[in-house]
This record gives C-alpha cells, structure tokens and sequence, in this order.
C-alpha cells in the first residue's frame, strides 16, 4: 500500500482527545468507504464511518455524501447543545441530500451505505447512532476489556432477534451477512437506526471502522499498539490497523478511527 492509496488525518490532539483516521482502498478498485473525525472549539468529538454497499455501483457516493454532509455541519458549530438531536436531524436532511443527487445525476437509481457515528462531551458523555455493519468498539480501562457497542444489522441477527424457526436458518444460510438497515436514497423508507449512550472515562478508547479493519485484528492490537508506541504521533495508530489488517490478507476497503480520552 504506497501513500496515494492511504488517507489520513494528521493534526489529532486536543485537550480532551487523542484521535486518529485513516482509510484505504486497499485491494479494491476504488474506496467505497468515508470517515471523519474532529473536534470543535468547546472540546466536543465527534466521528463518522460510513461503508458504501458494495453490491452496488456509485455506492462510494453514498458514503462519500453522508460523512461529507456531517462533517460540515460539525465545523460550522462552535458548540452543539443537543448531540442526539443534532445526529438524528442530519442523518435525515443528508439523506434527503442523497436523494436530490440520485434524482438528477443518477436517474433515480438507489444507492445504498452503512453509517456509524459517536459524539463525546468534554465530560465524557457519549452517544452513538448505527445503521449496517460498520461498527464501534469500547475499550474500559476500569475494566481493561474491549466491548463491541454496536449489533450488526444483518440478516443473520434478524433471524435471531426475531427467534426464526431452525428452518429459517437453513434456508437462508448462505445469506447471513446481507444487510436489513442501511443509509440509503429512498426517503420514503423510515430510517430505524440504534442508539446506544454511555459514559466514557480518561483511559478508555473507542475504535470505528468498517468490516475491511475489524475482521481482519483483534482488538487488542489496539491498545497493545498505542501502549508501545507512545513516541510516535497518535495519528499513525489508524494506519498501523490499516496495515496490520493488510497483512492478514483484508481483500476490502479499510477504514479506521480512534479515539482517546485523555
């Protein structure tokens, strides 16, 4: 992977957050996947992931839209009273957005991404919306573990939640890892998105990033890596997941960010 494939952030400390992103193409063609991270002048974080399906032609324009959508609002705000409010008010006008563009560019074609996003109060307080399979990890430094926050929204969890008779299983076996909630440009469909709220302590750590990075390390490289490289920018952290997940042969696109709290 030389430096043309490879996007990242390089400013990343704050007062209360370390941060990190990088996304890749990798094996791919072209990246399918957008992320973003930042924070604003009142110690608000706020990070994004999107994945665009990748069935589907110009879904890169999905992924691309939404995050570019949430990171200009972010900037353009000094502070952000309502965190839930706000996430909730703009998954729904970019959409909307998404919408417009595949109604004139596209011919009405539908396009389709996952999202996951998390946004952290200077005091720690944190709120996570998810729709697909991109995801958010936790790392508890009380407890010195890593939880998966997010339940992937995928056929196989469906079948679960809904306690799907052993035939259901069977029959649809090779279609676990299909999708049943997404992002996508048919605004006449309800958005049905989890939310998830916790707080975080100065310790922890949060991972995003898309099915190219996750299934490919194991989460304690995480926290491994950082302990060992505390001499190097907090920005590499993100491409060294990146890198690692290359190694263990990830055939996707790859998309990392990390958070510290400090």
């Amino acid at each position: 992977m030389d430096n043309s494939e490879l996007t990242m952030k390089k400013e990343n400390r704050e007062n209360k957050f370390n941060y990190s992103f990088a996304t890749a193409k990798g094996l791919r063609d072209h990246n399918e996947d957008a992320g973003f991270v930042g924070v604003n002048a009142t110690d608000q974080c706020f990070g994004i992931v999107c994945d665009g399906i990748g069935s589907q032609s110009d879904s890169q324009i999905a992924s691309n839209m939404i995050v570019d959508y949430f990171k200009n609002k972010f900037k353009k705000r000094r502070h952000i009273v309502n965190p839930s409010i706000w996430i909730s008010r703009n998954i729904v006008n970019a959409r909307k957005k998404l919408a417009a563009y595949c109604k004139a560019k596209l011919n009405n074609k539908k396009i389709t991404t996952t999202f996951v996003c998390i946004f952290i109060q200077k005091d720690g307080r944190a709120i996570c919306f998810n729709l697909g399979d991109s995801r958010l990890y936790r790392f508890d430094i009380t407890n010195f573990k890593w939880r998966q926050i997010t339940k992937d929204h995928n056929l196989y969890n469906y079948l679960v939640s809904s306690n799907a008779p052993q035939e259901m299983f069977v029959k649809y076996k090779d279609s676990f890892l299909a999708l049943t909630k997404y992002v996508d440009s048919n605004t006449n469909c309800p958005l049905d998105y989890d939310k998830f709220s916790f707080k975080l302590n100065r310790g922890d750590l949060i991972f995003l990033g898309s099915d190219g990075v996750y299934n490919y390390i194991d989460m304690p490289y995480i926290d491994d890596y950082i302990n060992k490289n505390r001499d190097k920018p907090f920005y590499a952290t993100s491409t060294a997941l990146i890198r690692k997940s290359l190694e263990n042969h990830s055939n996707d696109n790859l998309t990392s960010i990390v958070i510290e709290i400090l």
